[in-house]
């Protein structure tokens, strides 16, 4: 079997907001670098009858890796830590804040002088190996969900 399903990294406008100002460090690297992206994964099973309507299924392999296409939503914008704040030098940006506000519009600019394009990232596959993710399960085929 082979599958795709999305992960999006925060839930909600809320939870955008918790991450870029309270977040983790490993939460806002998410965020900024993904904030979304597709799990790729290709899995073989095996199915043993058992009683009446139960059936065992073993993993006998799963594979997964992570996919994106990096490029920008021109009406989005992230709050980022400003590696400037409090820095003495001249050629510090905006020393006093905190934070800075990146508009993903400015990036159109650096695009139209073909400065930058957007582009696809695969990870390397890995295996889902974790018992309890990819161990075995029974089904009862009789129950409704």
């Amino acid at each position: 079997m082979d599958y795709e399903s999305l992960v999006e990294i925060g839930n909600g406008i809320m939870d955008l907001v918790r991450i870029q100002t309270q977040g983790t460090a490993e939460e806002r690297d998410l965020l900024t670098a993904l904030r979304g992206f597709q799990m790729h994964s290709q899995v073989t099973v095996s199915c043993q009858s058992m009683a009446a309507s139960r059936r065992r299924i073993l993993f006998a392999s799963w594979q997964s890796q992570a996919i994106d296409r990096y490029d920008w939503d021109y009406s989005e914008h992230l709050t980022v830590p400003n590696p400037d704040f409090q820095s003495s030098s001249p050629d510090a940006v905006c020393p006093q804040d905190r934070t800075l506000t990146v508009y993903h519009s400015n990036a159109r600019r650096i695009e139209l002088a073909q400065l930058a394009a957007p582009f696809n990232v695969a990870s390397d596959f890995w295996a889902v190996t974790d018992p309890q993710v990819a161990g075995p399960a029974e089904v009862d085929l009789s129950r409704s969900l």
